[in-house]
């Protein structure tokens, strides 16, 4: 007994570190070897793996649904950001100009967080729903639409409809970022600001916005790079439809991989998909170094 408590104590952290490294390796490291790997290869369900090169690169770059669903995701990005991001600044400075019940309204923002993105989902898909869905029902009964529309179902408005769905889900964590970064300015920059005559909005200007810059810019990447490369709410909701006037890079992927059993090229899209995340991150590093 002494001697395995002993060995135990001398060698706890290594053991700690060991199991997290091997846990690192077999959740990370060998599934993003083995996409990378299999990018190199032609593997289709039932037919012999062969080695294809570069090919399926190639394939990528004259593939004109590559583009149009990659096109696709930088508008729902785009999108879903800059409305989730308006909507949470503005609760951002609310919540920090609340000094009653502080604790329970920042819970409050949470709530959407907290709810599983597919059980988000289906929740947007009954709002949303053209017969039952509150949506229709209230802009029926204030006269706004004559007869119910089918939001999800119509390409003019099915990109919009999901764009508002995933903003819905991305606002508790922007707000709690900005609300960190509103809780570190001084108040008496508001304070001096107000003595020289400075308004509401020219504080927000010059003040909050300045401060705030490295906040807002970190925020807007990591929220970006979570919504470009969301799957469940838009598999979800729409599955890419009506048509593909919803499908984006990873319905695509998705599509490639699980429907058409395109495993090499499913693996291929997935390795650029990584690559724009990774130029996204390092684009950010450079700049910061840079400045």
């Amino acid at each position: 007994m002494i001697r395995g408590s002993t060995f135990l104590e001398r060698n706890f952290v290594l053991l700690v570190i060991s199991v997290n490294l091997i846990v690192l390796l077999t959740v990370v490291v060998w599934p993003v070897f083995y996409v990378i790997n299999a990018s190199f290869f032609d593997i289709q369900v039932g037919a012999p793996r062969e080695f294809v090169g570069l090919r399926n690169y190639n394939t990528i770059i004259h593939d004109k649904f590559f583009w149009e669903y990659l096109w696709h995701s930088v508008l729902y990005t785009i999108g879903s950001l800059s409305t989730s991001f308006v909507v949470s600044m503005i609760l951002g400075i609310c919540l920090n100009g609340i000094d009653k019940l502080k604790g329970f309204w920042r819970a409050s923002i949470l709530m959407p967080w907290a709810i599983p993105v597919a059980v988000s989902a289906l929740i947007w898909r009954l709002i949303l729903n053209d017969q039952i869905g509150i949506v229709n029902g209230l802009l029926l009964r204030l006269h706004i639409l004559k007869q119910p529309q089918a939001w999800l179902g119509s390409p003019a408005s099915a990109m919009i409809s999901v764009i508002l769905a995933d903003s819905w889900t991305r606002i508790p964590l922007i707000t709690i970022l900005l609300l960190a970064g509103l809780q570190g300015i001084p108040n008496e920059l508001y304070e001096a600001a107000k003595i020289d005559g400075a308004g509401g909005v020219s504080r927000f200007r010059y003040v909050t916005l300045p401060l705030m810059s490295s906040t807002i810019t970190v925020t807007l990447i990591i929220v970006g790079i979570f919504i470009f490369r969301t799957y469940t709410l838009i598999g979800v909701l729409t599955s890419g439809g009506p048509g593909d006037s919803t499908q984006v890079f990873t319905t695509y992927i998705y599509q490639t991989g699980v429907v058409y059993l395109d495993i090499g090229y499913s693996s291929a899209l997935s390795v650029v998909m990584f690559t724009i995340v990774i130029l996204v991150s390092l684009s950010y590093r450079s700049s910061k170094s840079t400045s």
